[in-house]
C-alpha cells in the first residue's frame, strides 16, 4: 500500500473544503462563504498560507488559503499533506469564529493538539520514494542553470589602456559607450561578439 497521493488541483482543493466543513461544525460556524483555495508554483519556502487582509495593523478579512504546488506531486506521504492542510484551515477557522489572528498562539496550538497537528509550523515532511526522484531531479536542473555561463555579446574596449569590459546584454555602456570614461581617462568603443 502506498503511502502518498498525486493530486490533481480538483481533488486536492476537494480534500481542503472537506477538512473545512468537518472543522465548521466543531468550531461553531456553519453556512460560511466558501473560502478562496489556490495552488501556487511559486510557494518554495513554505508549503501552506492562510492569507488575510489587514487594516489598523489587525487582520479583518480572510482572502484565501494558498498551498504549495508540492504537495500535489506525491512528493510527500499523505499524513504529512493532511497535517498542513489542517494547520492552514485551523488558522482560517479560528480567525472566523473568534476575529482575532491568533498566529501560532497558546489558542491555536490548544485546537492543533486537539486535532493532532503541529502547531509551530514545522511539520516534518519526510519524502516518499517518488519525492526523492523528484527532489534528484529538481536538483539537476538547478545544476544545469548555475553552470550554464553565458558568453559576453559585447567587448567595450579602452583605446588607450586596452582594458576590456564584458557585458551579456545591451545596456547604456554599450549603446552609448561615448558617454562613459574608462578608470584610466581613456575613450571606449563597442566590438560585438557573434
Amino acid at each position: 500500500m502506498k503511502n502518498y497521493v498525486v493530486f490533481n488541483e480538483a481533488d486536492f482543493k476537494k480534500r481542503v473544503e472537506i477538512c473545512i466543513s468537518l472543522l465548521e461544525v466543531d468550531f461553531g460556524l456553519c453556512n460560511m462563504d466558501k473560502v478562496k483555495i489556490d495552488i501556487s508554483n511559486r510557494m518554495t519556502r513554505g508549503f501552506g498560507y492562510w492569507m488575510y487582509k489587514v487594516r489598523d495593523r489587525e487582520a479583518y478579512k480572510t482572502i484565501k488559503l494558498q498551498f504549495s504546488s508540492r504537495l500535489l506531486d506525491g512528493r510527500f506521504y499523505i499524513k504529512n499533506v493532511d497535517e498542513i492542510i489542517l494547520h492552514e484551515v485551523i488558522h482560517y477557522l479560528l480567525f472566523e469564529k473568534t476575529r482575532i489572528n491568533h498566529h501560532h498562539d497558546k489558542v491555536f496550538h490548544k485546537y492543533c493538539e486537539k486535532y493532532g497537528t503541529n502547531g509551530n509550523g514545522e511539520i516534518d515532511c519526510k519524502l516518499t520514494e517518488l519525492g526523492e526522484k523528484i527532489k534528484k531531479q529538481e536538483q539537476e536542473k538547478r545544476s544545469e542553470k548555475s553552470n550554464h555561463i553565458r558568453e559576453p555579446k559585447y567587448n567595450i574596449i579602452c583605446e588607450e589602456c586596452g582594458h576590456t569590459y564584458t557585458r551579456t546584454r545591451k545596456c547604456k555602456l554599450v549603446d552609448h559607450p561615448n558617454n562613459f570614461k574608462c578608470f584610466c581617462g581613456g575613450s571606449l568603443y563597442v566590438v560585438k561578439n557573434n
